[in-house]
C-alpha cells in the first residue's frame, strides 16, 4: 500500500508540472514508475508509518516546474520601478528584470512520509537557486548631483523549505509549511560611469537593501503561485486516480 500511495502521489506531481492532461493509458505510460519504483529507498522500520526518499523523481519534477515558469512568463520576470529616499539623495531603479526564477534545483532530500493511521502523505523538501540574479537602470542624486547606469547583480545560496500533505480521507492537498530558510546573499556590479568609491559605497549599499526585500517578495510570489496550481491539480488527479466525488 505504502508503495502505491507513493507512486500516485508522485504521479500527480509530475502530471501538473508537465501540464494537466490525464489520458486513459496515462499508468501505461508511466509503466517505467512502477519500475524504477524499486530502486527508491525506502525504510519500512517505524510501525505505521512508511518513508521513501525519492530524489530522482523530486529533480524530475523540479525540471518540470522551471520549464513551467519559463513557458508561463516568470522568467526573466520585470518588476515595478522603484524610487526610495535616503538623507543623501535618492535612488531611482527602473527596467527592473529578476532573472533565473527557472533555475530552481533540489538542494536537499526528497522525502516522503506515509501515515497509514491518518492516511496522510507529507512531502517535504529543500529548493534553491542556481542562477537566480536580477538587472536594472539606475539614477541617482547625490548632493545634488545624478550620475546614473545598470547595476547587474546575482544572488547566491537563497533556500526554501517546503512541505505537502496529501489528504487520502479527504482527497485534497494542502501547504502544511513555506518558508524561505536562507536570505542567501546579494552582489552588485555598477555599470555606467565611474564613480568615487565612498559614492559607490552608498549606492551598492542601498541598492543591495532594496534588493533584498524585493527578490524575497518575487520569490514568495512565484512558489505561491506554483504552490496553488499544483494544489488545485493533485486535488483533480486524485478526483479522478481515486473515484472520489
Amino acid at each position: 500500500m505504502g508503495v502505491l500511495i507513493v507512486w500516485l502521489s508522485l504521479c500527480a506531481l509530475i502530471v501538473n508540472t508537465q501540464g494537466f492532461a490525464l489520458k486513459e493509458n496515462f499508468f501505461q505510460e508511466e509503466e517505467h514508475v512502477l519500475n524504477e519504483i524499486r530502486n527508491i529507498i525506502l525504510r519500512d522500520d517505524e510501525g505505521d508509518i512508511f518513508n521513501a526518499t525519492v530524489n530522482d523523481y523530486g529533480s524530475e519534477i523540479i525540471d518540470n516546474v522551471n520549464k513551467m515558469l519559463t513557458r508561463e512568463g516568470f522568467d526573466p520576470l520585470p518588476v515595478e520601478d522603484i524610487k526610495e529616499g535616503y538623507w543623501w539623495g535618492y535612488l531611482k531603479l527602473t527596467k527592473i528584470n529578476v532573472t533565473g526564477i527557472a533555475s530552481l534545483f533540489r538542494s536537499g532530500d526528497f522525502a516522503m512520509s506515509y501515515n497509514h493511521l491518518t492516511k496522510q502523505l507529507e512531502i517535504d523538501f529543500l529548493l534553491g537557486f542556481q542562477d537566480l540574479g536580477f538587472e536594472c537602470s539606475y539614477k541617482t542624486a547625490v548632493v545634488g548631483i545624478g550620475p546614473s547606469g545598470e547595476i547587474i547583480g546575482e544572488v547566491k545560496d537563497l533556500e526554501m523549505l517546503i512541505s505537502l500533505i496529501i489528504d487520502y480521507d479527504l482527497d485534497e492537498a494542502i501547504v502544511k509549511e513555506y518558508k524561505i530558510t536562507r536570505s542567501g546573499h546579494i552582489k552588485i556590479d555598477l555599470r555606467g560611469h565611474p564613480l568615487i568609491d565612498w559614492w559607490n559605497d552608498i549606492i551598492i549599499n542601498s541598492a543591495t537593501t532594496l534588493f533584498k526585500g524585493l527578490i524575497e517578495h518575487t520569490v514568495d510570489n512565484m512558489v505561491t503561485h506554483v504552490l496553488d496550481q499544483v494544489v488545485d491539480t493533485i486535488d483533480r488527479v486524485l478526483e479522478i486516480i481515486l473515484g472520489s466525488g
